[in-house]
């Protein structure tokens, strides 16, 4: 089967993936899913020369640490910033790069110069603070309105959304995919066909109606999973079968819910780098 390596948006944590994860995991894959921003909150202006470097650093070692061999790195949101730095610098590690609805890095510009106008706005707008909190932006809040996946979320430094990209370039980046969710509550990058072909890139498009992160994992999960080719599924009969939904396998088979319970105990986290604590090597 398929490895994945999945990695959150701005102000949240690997909780956001826990759905997408379970559904992955059932498909027979390996999923990481590190967290790298849930250490932020006690950062202080110039404490840190780089935020941006700081999180690929803590991501780098991460991948050195578990052995990561032909993953899809999956970026969704802010991620997509991070995604290039750690694709190039293993190229034997990450063998595909996918965007869901993540921005595509530019050498020289930085988050809030690529992401839409709108977020850019309510970026701008907090640019005398040190730090921005999710509770400001929109239709974030929204995500603790999820009883099976309560996330945490974060304030994030406003600096690190100023940080110039200054990559690899697309050139030396692996084969692209990207994946593109419509969705009325999406707060944050809509990529388009239009992007897809100026990077070569494969073009996966569903049409969702809920936050798609945890609302319609089942359908993300197999979006994710069939960027990779000749991938072959041990069929399932009964309460096991691929084509039942998540939340009615978890309501009448037992094995199942074991199965995820035991998934859920190996769900990666890591911090980013303590910064703050000046324990960075």
């Amino acid at each position: 089967m398929a490895t994945f390596l999945l990695l959150h948006d701005a102000f949240q944590d690997s909780g956001v993936w826990k759905q997408i994860y379970l559904e992955l995991r059932d498909k027979g894959h390996e999923v990481h899913t590190p967290s790298y921003m849930d250490s932020m909150e006690g950062y202080t202006s110039g404490t840190c020369e780089s935020l941006i470097s700081n999180a690929v650093d803590k991501l780098k070692r991460y991948i050195c640490d578990v052995g990561l061999s032909d993953a899809v790195l999956v970026c969704v949101g802010f991620s997509g910033m991070l995604g290039p730095y750690i694709a190039s610098a293993f190229p034997s590690a990450i063998g595909h790069l996918v965007f869901w609805d993540a921005v595509v890095p530019e050498i020289g510009k930085s988050y809030i110069e690529l992401c839409p106008a709108d977020f850019a706005e309510s970026l701008r707008a907090y640019s005398g603070e040190v730090m921005v909190a999710p509770v400001k932006l929109g239709s974030l809040p929204r995500l603790e309105s999820f009883d099976h996946l309560p996330p945490k979320l974060f304030p994030v430094p406003l600096s690190v959304f100023m940080e110039s990209y200054e990559g690899p370039s697309k050139e030396e980046w692996p084969k692209v995919t990207m994946l593109h969710t419509s969705s009325s509550d999406a707060f944050d990058i809509a990529i388009t066909s239009k992007q897809s072909k100026q990077y070569n890139a494969d073009w996966i498009e569903l049409d969702l109606d809920e936050y798609p992160v945890m609302g319609k994992a089942q359908e993300v999960a197999g979006a994710i999973a069939s960027v990779v080719p000749n991938l072959m599924e041990t069929a399932q009969g009964g309460c096991g079968r691929r084509t039942m939904p998540h939340e009615l396998r978890m309501q009448y088979c037992s094995l199942y819910r074991k199965r995820q319970e035991l998934a859920e105990l190996s769900l990666h986290r890591i911090d980013i780098p303590e910064c703050v604590a000046g324990m960075m090597n």
